[in-house]
């Protein structure tokens, strides 16, 4: 509902607002550089990734506590279903770990080396997918196992989101790469104006409007019929 919003970044930061105007600094308790902040729709659960592995988890959003993730590699994306009770965390190296209680974690094969940069599923969590670096798009119908759905190695995708009930997605990436699926596998690019590389793109939950960020500036949005 808009209410709280959190955001993460270099060196430990993690920044919590009550009404998007004035922002305060919590303790997350890890000098590793934070990239990622999901929250169960409710607010009062949420995950942090980043730098080296990095796991993060509050109740509140006030007091963190690190979680093992198995993994060296650097987190880049975390997002789970509307309840919080499955969760992906994504990242360097091809690597996927899954949570079913938001307190352990477990390494699945991706099947790709390349570095995964972005993870979307819809609010059940039946079907979700990952994007990354050359031209990386992976989807799964259990979220456990992976099939590749692109194969265009010329460009990185470095986000994804979709329409709520996932029978739409979008990816963004380098030089303007923006791309589309109506089912989850066939993805059709899509002309998005800029040559510059967008870094974030976001979705409302009936999928009608679009908006896409990136290098110097860039905005572009869409509206869907």
């Amino acid at each position: 509902d808009g209410k709280e919003l959190w955001a993460v970044g270099d060196k430990g930061t993690i920044l919590e607002s009550d009404d998007g105007d004035h922002w305060r600094q919590r303790t997350s308790g890890n000098p590793n550089d934070l990239r990622s902040v999901f929250g169960r729709r409710d607010g009062r659960r949420l995950w942090v990734v980043g730098g080296k592995g990095t796991i993060l988890q509050s109740d509140i959003g006030f007091l963190w506590a690190q979680q093992k993730s198995g993994t060296a590699y650097n987190l880049v994306s975390v997002f789970g279903t509307s309840d919080g009770t499955r969760l992906w965390a994504v990242g360097d190296h091809g690597t996927i770990l899954e949570s079913t209680d938001g307190a352990t974690w477990t390494q699945q094969a991706s099947g790709t080396e390349a570095d995964l940069r972005s993870v979307f599923a819809t609010g059940d969590g039946k079907r979700v997918w990952i994007t990354g670096a050359n031209g990386a798009i992976l989807e799964s119908g259990d979220g456990t196992h992976w099939a590749q759905r692109n194969a265009d190695y010329a460009y990185s995708l470095f986000s994804i989101c979709g329409a709520n009930d996932g029978k739409r997605q979008w990816a963004a990436g380098d030089r303007g790469r923006i791309e589309t699926s109506e089912d989850g596998a066939q993805w059709i690019q899509q002309t998005s104006a800029t040559a510059n590389d967008l870094f974030s793109v976001f979705a409302t939950g009936d999928g009608k409007r679009i908006w896409a960020v990136g290098f110097g500036g860039t905005i572009v949005s869409y509206g869907v019929k």
